[in-house]
């Protein structure tokens, strides 16, 4: 990885061993600073990416050496074509200088070639393995699809993407913001809505109320069967006791009387073992 400078003022450090009484702690002292910096990073002779900051300062002593990006910083990648593949923002960064990797905190915004859009606070960049990474809930805006998440990955230009733990997914009206309609008036619609739905049901139930008692299984409506003209009730004067017609025709039975248990008249049966005569 090769570094080139453009434009800025550098201010270069310079220091020696201390003796311990002194009490100055090496790790913690500014060797370089500049401002208004912009920096080309290049790979195997081509761009890979360029940063801009307001300030730069580098901690060259620091266990962990690093530079720092107190007042925010732009990072712009390239693909192999030359172009801009991508682009990162944030109102604050830190470089570890011997991991090579990138942290960028507070309103971090990125975007990528084919305009999906990144939104998070905290995000990371591994330039060895080229890897984007976050393990705080992110926001990710691709076309009228907008997704939330935590655990968010991607490459450096954030079009392999996935998300660990996805907590949702919205759909966005394209038409909002312009004018089709506002506010107060979706509410409205909204209002309408269910107060047609509600008497919809209400008119159902009515309905329901005003059915008719008889049914067949099939839900037809059917008519009550009125009795035959020709059939008279029987009066509790033509029973006996036992609830036997004492009187009049039975029904079925000739023109006999119902005493004897319906049997036929002597003169009409014939006598035991002989044929009766006519």
């Amino acid at each position: 990885m090769v570094a080139s400078l453009v434009g800025g003022a550098i201010l270069l450090f310079s220091c020696k061993a201390q003796p311990k009484s002194s009490g100055v702690n090496l790790e913690t002292m500014i060797t370089q600073q500049s401002d208004t910096l912009t920096m080309i990073y290049t790979k195997n002779g081509q761009k890979d990416y360029r940063f801009t900051t307001p300030l730069m300062e580098r901690y060259e002593f620091a266990r962990d050496p690093y530079m720092e990006f107190r007042y925010g910083i732009e990072i712009i990648t390239f693909d192999s074509l030359g172009n801009e593949a991508s682009q990162l923002l944030a109102d604050y960064a830190i470089y570890y200088e011997k991991r090579e990797l990138w942290e960028a905190r507070g309103n971090v915004r990125g975007r990528g070639e084919d305009g999906r859009r990144l939104y998070t606070q905290q995000i990371f960049w591994d330039e060895k393995t080229d890897k984007v990474y976050s393990n705080v809930d992110t926001k990710v805006v691709d076309g009228d699809d907008v997704f939330v998440g935590e655990g968010f990955e991607s490459d450096s230009e954030f079009k392999d993407w996935v998300f660990r733990e996805s907590e949702g997914r919205m759909w966005v009206d394209a038409s909002q913001g312009e004018g089709d309609q506002t506010a107060e008036e979706s509410d409205k619609a909204a209002e309408k809505d269910k107060k047609e739905g509600e008497d919809k049901k209400r008119d159902g139930e009515d309905d329901k109320n005003s059915k008719p008692a008889v049914k067949e299984r099939e839900g037809k409506v059917v008519k009550p069967i009125a009795p035959p003209s020709n059939i008279k009730p029987i009066n509790a004067n033509d029973q006996d006791q036992k609830g036997r017609l004492t009187r009049g025709k039975k029904p079925g039975f000739g023109n006999h009387s119902d005493k004897g248990g319906g049997e036929l008249p002597k003169a009409d049966r014939p006598a035991s073992g002989s044929v009766a005569k006519k």
